[in-house]
């Protein structure tokens, strides 16, 4: 009884395959469909059914159906020639080159023909070419892509850069390197970027072989400061790179007390970075600080810190346009006064970056979640600032980091959790100009060392809008305010070009 039945089923199934395939042939397009789709429900484990609808799909120019089908067939079978072919071609014509090589890789595709930079670079062709991962005549694998884009980010050779494949007869590729160098303006305009809050940038790319000099100079009364650093490939390797920095400030300060307190702090530093691969790299720093309270109670004095820290991608799915890094760093330090000892700062991140849409930025959703400790007798400079303040990346939107131009005003703590999650929407992009607004939520655990803030978390939102020049810089303008009690804050800040 049983073998009649199964030979029934198998039959059916063959006679719904091949009806679906004579009316695909005949144009037959959503008679095929139902019939593949019929089938499909009687034999769910079959590839061929999802694979066919796939194809219907392409053809009625339903690309995102086409990659749904061919999702699911290739669950069925992972190696299956024809489907991760034609799922790496549909992600090819999307410009998303990450996961086309997911799915091209799986059947030893492509091989690369010629390997170029484009236009060729007059002084940096062997930096360059130890930066590629690949080379012609291979494989080209999306750890290698990444890779290579890894190392080319660190260079920070060009104002921009785009890593193309292009395809040729005999299912080759050629891998092009297209870059473009900043035009005289755009580093003037960075400079000039800071001026309404007393800040002049100025920064230098290619200089002593390949090297990046950075400079901050603030004359702010209540905030100087003055930054230098220089980093650049170890020993000409992109794979290494080191870094060496100074840092002055002189800080007004009041935690709500009636006089207020000056910090002055010096502090240097060299580090080494490694990326040794495109999802993963580890820094090592050794920096010495020396700080001075005047006008309170503060413990100062001279500090050596060793500072581990170390960046991973956890999580990679390029046909979604989602990835999730992980960081975590590492401080072992000591204060040598009275009343210092050793202490450590350890801090460890996850970041969360989603682009809904099949390509372009049009849309961007961005989280991050933070979190750090201090255990032993740290100075107050190594405290946690959490709030909107230009020397801070612990942004809490609603909260101003300064009040009167004097620091102090937000929570400020030996631990804390911080969320961070914004919407972007791009509203006008132009050659080398990006504009993007939205939303964000942040929140936050903090408890404050002056046991100001009796709230054990805080919520704030706003929204906030990005001017970014390529090569140059990024303006962000938000305003937030905590859904729990009142106040708001406006704020403005330059930063780097994502």
């Amino acid at each position: 009884m049983i073998a009649p039945l199964l030979l029934f089923f198998a039959g059916w199934d063959v006679d719904g395959y091949q009806r679906g395939l004579d009316l695909a042939r005949a144009g037959q397009w959503e008679a095929a469909r139902q019939v593949f789709e019929a089938a499909w429900a009687n034999s769910p484990s079959d590839k061929r059914y999802p694979l066919e609808l796939a194809g219907i799909a392409y053809r009625n120019g339903d690309h995102a159906s086409a990659k749904r089908y061919l999702r699911l067939a290739l669950r069925l079978d992972p190696r299956d020639p024809y489907g991760n072919d034609f799922l790496g071609t549909l992600y090819f014509l999307d410009r998303n080159i990450e996961a086309a090589l997911k799915y091209w890789n799986r059947i030893g595709k492509p091989r690369l023909g010629a390997v170029s930079i484009d236009p060729p670079s007059p002084t940096h062709a062997v930096l360059l070419d130890r930066a590629m991962a690949f080379s012609p005549a291979a494989l080209l694998t999306l750890d290698a892509f990444h890779a290579t884009r890894a190392r080319l980010d660190a260079l920070q050779l060009f104002t921009a850069y785009n890593l193309e494949l292009q395809a040729k007869p005999s299912e080759q590729f050629d891998a092009i390197l297209h870059w473009t160098n900043s035009s005289p303006w755009l580093p003037m305009a960075a400079a000039a970027g800071g001026l309404p809050y007393q800040t002049l940038y100025a920064d230098f790319r290619d200089v002593a072989g390949a090297g990046n000099w950075s400079n901050l100079l603030r004359w702010d009364a209540q905030k100087r400061r003055i930054m230098s650093s220089f980093s650049a490939p170890f020993r000409g390797d992109p794979k290494w790179r080191y870094t060496l920095y100074a840092d002055a400030r002189s800080e007004t300060w009041n935690l709500e007390a009636p006089s207020d307190f000056r910090l002055a702090r010096i502090e240097a530093g060299a580090a080494l970075r490694s990326i040794p691969t495109g999802r993963f790299s580890w820094t090592m720093a050794l920096i010495a600080a020396s700080r001075h309270f005047r006008g309170a109670p503060f413990t100062g004095g001279f500090s050596a810190k060793y500072r581990a820290a170390a960046a991973l991608r956890l999580l990679d799915l390029p046909e979604h346009r989602f990835t999730l890094d992980g960081t975590a760093a590492w401080d072992l330090a000591r204060l040598f006064s009275a009343g210092g000892g050793l202490y450590s700062r350890g801090q460890a991140g996850l970041a969360a970056r989603w682009l809904p849409q099949p390509r372009g930025r049009d849309y961007e959703i961005n989280t991050r979640a933070r979190a750090g400790k201090i255990i032993g007798p740290a100075p107050f400079d190594e405290l946690f600032l959490i709030g909107v303040e230009r020397d801070s990346e612990l942004w809490l939107r609603g909260h101003s980091g300064t009040l009167s131009g004097k620091k102090g005003s937000a929570p400020i703590a030996a631990s804390y959790f911080l969320s961070n999650t914004e919407l972007d929407k791009q509203l006008f992009e132009y050659t080398l100009l990006r504009v993007s607004a939205g939303p964000f939520l942040d929140v936050a655990r903090v408890q404050d060392f002056r046991h100001r803030f009796s709230r054990s978390w805080f919520i704030d939102a706003g929204v906030q809008t990005k001017i970014a020049l390529t090569g140059a810089m990024t303006l962000t303008v938000s305003y937030g305010r905590p859904l729990r009690g009142g106040g708001h804050a406006i704020y403005a800040a330059i930063g780097a070009v994502r």
